[in-house]
């Protein structure tokens, strides 16, 4: 295989290529964890992905990037630049130390 044909393929089959949903047209931003203790937030985003999806709504970022740690002063900021969202939670969130209400979440849902 040419390196071109090579290149082509790794990016088709990675990170940076767009996936369809399995939920209709939607497409699917790249999820990327850059520190998660035990897969909490991952999957909490990616539900909140998958109710965008189900909803049929567009995507306003092609990438999440998901840290989580100790002493933060909210249950989860953002930042949004370049079409990613960078999602930073408040680790002790998947034991029960603070929370998200319904409207927290519905503006999560809405960020993505």
């Amino acid at each position: 295989m040419s390196p071109i044909l090579a290149g082509l393929s790794m990016i088709a089959a990675g990170t940076l290529a767009r996936k369809r949903s399995n939920l209709g047209d939607a497409v699917i931003p790249n999820i990327v964890v850059k520190n998660d203790y035990d897969g909490y937030f991952e999957s909490l985003v990616r539900s909140w992905v998958n109710e965008k999806a189900r909803r049929g709504l567009s995507f306003k970022h092609h990438q999440i990037e998901i840290t989580a740690g100790p002493y933060r002063s909210s249950a989860v900021s953002y930042r949004s630049s370049k079409g990613i969202i960078e999602l930073d939670f408040y680790s002790a969130l998947r034991v029960g130390f603070g929370g998200l209400s319904k409207s927290d979440v519905e503006d999560m849902i809405n960020l993505l």
